[in-house]
């Protein structure tokens, strides 16, 4: 009679678990170009002088931190960010009820272990245009567009970032502080990652390598937490 006395509390304390509330936080992500909100050149447009016409990017591993401590971490976190659809341009975190936190953590890109360890659906779907081989893995932000300072053939530029293994993985983490009180507005500058390549040199990187590294270098900088202006 002893043993089904003791799974009382256990049993008890895993029903609590279930039954705990969770509210949502909000993260609503705007892909700035030329100081706006962009706006995707379509492809029966008048050619500008400077445009995208695609900016995808993989942000993972969500989680929110108070004083340094993580409270909370999101499990299978893969999120695909894709211009060309608004609905992916928002992310809603499911945390529990009243919970602190300051400052919300994410990864640019996909670990080294979900790039070799299949085929995958949802966000992580190959046929999303995010992925390379097996080899290669996914790729972790991809802009494409035009550029009068580019020297490719129509002023064309693309730059394909990714790539998994050591020396050039070019995963990084993102650490923005929270500026709202449910919903974060997060900013991705596209101008100043532009801005930061000498386009006459290097308007394409189609591959993993010390280039891509490098570049990815820079893309932390371009997520900022605030409104847009």
């Amino acid at each position: 009679m002893i043993r089904p006395l003791l799974l009382v509390p256990a049993l008890s304390a895993g029903l609590a678990l279930a039954a705990q509330k969770t509210e949502p936080v909000l993260l609503h992500f705007t892909p700035l170009f030329q100081g706006k909100a962009l706006v995707l050149h379509a492809d029966d447009a008048t050619p500008a002088a400077s445009d995208v016409e695609t900016f995808k990017c993989y942000l993972s591993a969500f989680k929110l931190i108070s004083k340094g401590k993580v409270m909370w971490a999101e499990k299978d976190s893969y999120h695909l960010l894709d211009a060309s659809d608004s609905a992916t341009l928002d992310v809603a975190l499911a945390v529990p009820q009243n919970l602190i936190w300051d400052h919300v953590e994410f990864q640019l890109g996909i670990d080294s272990t979900t790039s070799v360890s299949g085929v995958f659906g949802g966000d992580l779907d190959p046929t999303k245009g995010m992925y390379w081989t097996w080899n290669s893995g996914y790729i972790h932000f991809k802009l494409e567009g035009h550029d009068p300072r580019s020297a490719g053939r129509g002023g064309e530029f693309s730059f394909h970032l990714g790539g998994y293994l050591s020396p050039f993985a070019t995963v990084r983490t993102i650490t923005l502080e929270r500026c709202g009180a449910i919903k974060q507005h997060i900013t991705i500058d596209l101008d100043h990652f532009l801005d930061e390549i000498n386009m006459l040199a290097q308007y394409d990187v189609m591959s993993p390598g010390e280039t891509a590294y490098k570049l990815s270098l820079s893309v932390t900088n371009i997520f900022h937490c605030g409104d847009v202006e």
